[in-house]
């Protein structure tokens, strides 16, 4: 049986699977960036810095597993990095935003199917935007009966958020054709 946790997982992979990591990458370069500056200062810094009252680690460094790491100083974002970081967590913060919306229209969207349809691939494969569809190689070859999230009233809030929302989904498909998975 497909469940709509297993869609909604499928989703938020393929369509953001690519930027979380380049959110990641980009953290650990203005983190390497933070330790290079206090370098020049004549310090010596762990790779994490302190943003906000924050402490943000390097994807290298478990602090949880290495009592020693957790326990060194953390010093403030350096003055020179100060500004990308905080650009960097504007997109971070923009990125979970976007991916709670999808989240919550597919919610809307999929909140009809029980799971007991017989037709359940069509009924799944017609609620997707085209967009999706090659996230679900089961779906690709079936042709689409319905319009993309046929079971949202076309007059309701949900439907209306649904199709702003489909523009996003889209453009973050694009991102991942573009960039690569």
């Amino acid at each position: 049986m497909i469940t709509t946790d297993m869609i909604q997982q499928r989703v938020k992979e393929f369509l953001f699977a690519h930027e979380i990591k380049k959110c990641a990458d980009q953290q650990d370069l203005l983190i390497e960036q933070n330790r290079d500056a206090y370098r020049k200062d004549g310090e010596i810094v762990p790779l994490c810095l302190l943003f906000n009252g924050v402490k943000h680690w390097h994807t290298e460094c478990a602090p949880k597993s290495d009592p020693l790491l957790a326990s060194l100083p953390i010093k403030a974002a350096h003055i020179d990095i100060e500004m990308d970081f905080e650009s960097h967590l504007n997109l971070v913060q923009q990125l979970r935003r976007d991916m709670k919306q999808i989240e919550q229209v597919f919610t809307l969207a999929l909140e009809p199917y029980d799971g007991l349809d017989p037709d359940v691939k069509q009924f799944i494969r017609d609620v997707l935007p085209e967009c999706l569809v090659p996230a679900f190689p089961v779906f690709q070859n079936l042709e689409r009966q319905r319009p993309p999230g046929f079971t949202l009233d076309t007059a309701s809030y949900g439907y209306l958020n649904w199709t702003r929302w489909v523009e996003k989904m889209e453009f973050y498909a694009a991102t991942r054709v573009i960039y690569g998975d």
